[in-house]
């Protein structure tokens, strides 16, 4: 049971006293230029991250749309990791008071503009939204682009989304069933298909009595108008090697859909309209692999010994180039790190190791170390890195004759090439073509550089940890995801 009060404009209250820092919680009221926006924040936001964001669905709030979800097991490995900021859309908040006479309620457009209102409030640089309302994440993004702050989205988790604007059934529908009493109604057969209504009673018992006892009736009118009369997006998604100018989003995307969804033919079994209350499990799992494609929560990072360490003129080499790493703390100047070949722990200074990723995407590596890496015994013709330069700027470096190196330039979209003919949504295609056929380079990829061993196996017990001091001069660098039964799928930037 919760314990409900009215919150004034500008008052933070804590809901959570004596917990550990991701488990505070606190509610506070955000003005807008279209009205108060309701909000709760779990955790601390943290700089090198981004915060979830989310957006309910009609007839719901935070509560009822994501509170089981962020409170399930599996979810807390990453509210561990990120603050999570639910916002509630005008008067939809649970026991809400009647919005005033003569208030207008805002249009979708206008409530995608509150968004960035929220994240500035709470000082926020960047958001992973999560998006329950058909079409709400879509137009927020595409409304920051117009204005000129795309890094403000991170990525889109969109939930049984819809692009479309209303059409002649729905605008049938909604005139037909324009009556308060008939309200919770059209919300149960917008939220859950057909089958689910007949077939799980105690779900359908359960939100309709949310809907009849704690949504405001009114409110939730406008806000059902509201939705109904959003506009068409006009969005379409590009095709592998077609033009790279159609109207799209621009950042990595998870499209979560129940199995009932005639949307896609991989969807998530077992479920309806509401994936994070029918599978929870499984939509944390989903979501975990998509923030792992952003770059955050990644297990335990491969790195490769970029020369010998010590120095063989000062002592024997605990490392040696080309050894595979597997990182256990990479921080400050010292890492610990558990080598793949002596199978023993010991510390390395960062500037003696390159992180991998995907097993060929070598991060940190200059031009000559990466010819001097590729020029080790264990590699042939045709192996190959990809180096991270620069942010966002990536060099192929491929062994022949000689050392090739080719410039992997990035479009506005996000999408890479080396010949301008051919372009790929990802490096991972990019790497998959040029493993098929030359198609222009020096000659097929045959194989990442120093081809790593099983990297699966589990770390021992840690040994005696032997901390060299020879380093006597040591100071202190979308994936649109489609989740299905047995399967995921990617198709988005994969560095």
């Amino acid at each position: 049971s919760f314990i409900f009060k009215s919150v004034p404009p500008g008052y933070v209250e804590p809901l959570l006293y004596n917990q550990p820092s991701f488990l505070r919680e606190f509610e506070d009221n955000v003005e807008t230029p279209f009205g108060t926006v309701h909000c709760s924040m779990t955790g601390i936001p943290k700089e090198n991250r981004p915060v979830i964001l989310t957006f309910h669905d009609i007839g719901l709030n935070y509560k009822t749309c994501f509170d089981g979800f962020f409170s399930h097991e599996d979810m807390q490995e990453i509210t561990r990791h990120f603050a999570v900021c639910h916002v509630n859309a005008p008067g939809q908040q649970e026991c809400a008071s009647t919005l005033p006479t003569g208030y207008t309620y805002p249009s979708m457009d206008q409530l995608a503009e509150t968004l960035p209102i929220v994240l500035k409030h709470f000082k926020v640089a960047a958001c992973i939204l999560i998006d329950q309302l058909s079409s709400r994440g879509s137009l927020l993004y595409i409304y920051l682009l117009q204005l000129n702050h795309p890094d403000l989205v991170e990525g889109l988790v969109l939930i049984n989304v819809n692009a479309q604007a209303e059409g002649w059934m729905d605008w049938a529908t909604h005139k037909f069933s324009g009556l308060t009493h008939a309200v919770p109604d059209m919300v149960i057969s917008h939220l859950f298909g057909k089958e689910e209504i007949h077939n799980n009673h105690d779900l359908i018992a359960t939100f309709r009595h949310h809907i009849t006892t704690r949504i405001n009736q009114t409110n939730l009118q406008h806000f059902v108008k509201s939705y109904n009369s959003r506009r068409h997006l006009d969005i379409e998604r590009p095709s592998a090697g077609g033009t790279v100018n159609v109207k799209t989003l621009k950042c990595p995307a998870l499209l979560v859909v129940g199995d009932s969804s005639p949307a896609v033919d991989a969807v998530m079994a077992d479920c309806g309209g509401l994936p994070q209350v029918d599978q929870p499990a499984k939509l944390a799992e989903a979501f975990k692999y998509f923030i792992q494609g952003l770059g955050y929560m990644k297990d335990k990072d491969t790195a490769v010994a970029l020369s010998d360490y010590p120095p063989p003129d000062v002592c024997e080499p605990l490392f040696h180039i080309g050894d595979w790493l597997k990182l256990v703390s990479d921080e400050g100047y010292w890492w610990k790190v558990y080598s793949l070949q002596t199978r023993e722990e010991n510390f390395i200074p960062h500037s003696h190791v390159a992180k991998v990723y995907h097993g060929w995407l070598f991060e940190g590596v200059e031009r000559e170390k990466a010819e001097e890496l590729l020029r080790l015994p264990g590699n042939r013709v045709g192996s190959f890195m990809i180096r991270v330069s620069t942010r966002g700027m990536y060099a192929l470096s491929v062994r022949h004759r000689v050392v090739m190196h080719y410039r992997i330039f990035r479009l506005p979209n996000n999408w890479y090439f080396i010949s301008p003919r051919l372009t790929f949504q990802c490096l991972e295609d990019l790497v998959s073509h040029y493993s098929d056929i030359a198609d222009g380079l020096c000659c097929v990829l045959t194989g990442p550089c120093l081809a790593a061993p099983d990297l699966s196996q589990s770390l021992p017990s840690p040994p005696k940890i032997n901390k060299s001091p020879c380093d006597r001069g040591a100071q202190t660098s979308a994936y649109n995801w489609i989740y299905g039964s047995n399967m995921y799928t990617t198709e988005k930037n994969c560095t």
